[in-house]
């Protein structure tokens, strides 16, 4: 089962396209920023620098690390916000389902007092409705659970395959990697210091892209099952619905006298009219609390990309320090020192 844009809200795909453009920039701004500040201290060190110590591949590690640290976030609150949604539609479909079963019970209560239904069979005819409006309920709470499991089964299977096959990847690249940097090493283009700082900073590129993948893949498995879960929320509350309204009309065709048939028909649309008010207003409280959900992630989001910005800045300067330092020592060790007659 693979997964497309198709199953995002335009909400969220707006969110994300907006993500994807600040990220774009922030590269760019982090690239030449990088490259500048890498070049500012080494001229005020009086360092020329070794081949191939300051490219623009070591830049680009370090802004990927960034951005699969701050994707990573993003979709952890993204897996939030769909289980949250998920959870406020079980609640409001339970809500109504509940509704519906003690109008279905009161509805009954009336028709029998109103002589409409049989006295012989009342009884039996009330409990068998009410049973069967019961069955329905939980047949779709079953079922809610049931094709979530079955989903998350699935895409959990997916996620590993995917993962693995980046796994899988990211050692072949790294294969690679190490043979260029033997390779430039022997040939003085790096020194052997500066090929070990290269391998640990791709190795650490490496698990972050794959806890980026892992968290937006999970993002994605949250917002699957929790639009299926929305939708059988939905349909159960239909269902209901249709069952009762069923009862009502066939117990309408089936008075004697037009003044029965019409009391019956009044009754149906009282219901009616009951379970349209109910719905618009569970629409509306199912809406705001998106709103206010989005808000406090948004909020949340915004406090951790800063302080996330904010560790990985503080790192970089620190590994440039320490870069500078490094190659200071390297020069120094191979000015000759004149003999001393």
């Amino acid at each position: 089962m693979e997964v497309s844009n198709a199953n995002m809200s335009a909400d969220q795909k707006r969110q994300a396209e907006s993500m994807r453009h600040q990220l774009a920039i922030r590269r760019m701004n982090k690239q030449q920023a990088l490259l500048k500040q890498h070049k500012d201290q080494a001229d005020q060190a009086q360092i020329t620098l070794v081949e191939g110590a300051s490219d623009d591949e070591s830049v680009q590690r370090a802004i990927s690390l960034q951005e699969n640290t701050i994707s990573s976030v993003y979709d952890q609150l993204r897996q939030e916000q769909a289980s949250g949604s998920a959870a406020r539609s079980q609640e409001l479909s339970n809500s109504s389902a509940d509704a519906i079963l003690q109008q279905a019970e009161d509805d009954l209560k009336k028709l029998i007092t109103s002589g409409l239904i049989d006295e012989d069979d009342a009884v039996a005819k009330k409990q068998l409705h009410v049973e069967k409006l019961k069955g329905i309920r939980d047949t779709f709470n079953n079922r809610r659970n049931t094709h979530a499991d079955l989903m998350r089964s699935r895409l959990a299977a997916r996620r590993e395959r995917l993962l693995k096959k980046a796994a899988d990847d990211q050692k072949q690249n790294m294969i690679i990697l190490k043979k260029k940097l033997d390779e430039d090493v022997a040939t003085g283009r790096l020194t052997a210091a500066q090929r070990d700082q290269r391998i640990a900073e791709q190795t650490e590129v490496d698990k972050k892209a794959l806890e980026a993948l892992e968290s937006q893949l999970r993002a994605e498995e949250e917002e699957l099952v929790s639009s299926l879960q929305e939708q059988i929320d939905k349909e159960k509350v239909a269902a209901l619905r249709e069952a009762h309204e069923g009862l009502l009309m066939e117990i309408s065709i089936a008075q004697g006298t037009p003044a029965s048939a019409r009391q019956t028909e009044v009754m149906l649309t009282e219901f009616q009219h009951r379970c349209d008010h109910l719905g618009d207003r569970q629409t509306a409280e199912q809406h705001r609390h998106e709103i206010d959900l989005q808000s406090k992630l948004e909020a949340r989001k915004a406090r951790a990309l800063a302080k996330q910005q904010e560790r990985l800045l503080h790192r970089q300067q620190e590994q440039n320090q320490t870069q500078v330092a490094g190659t200071e020592e390297t020069v120094l060790t191979e000015v000759v020192v004149p003999e001393v007659v």
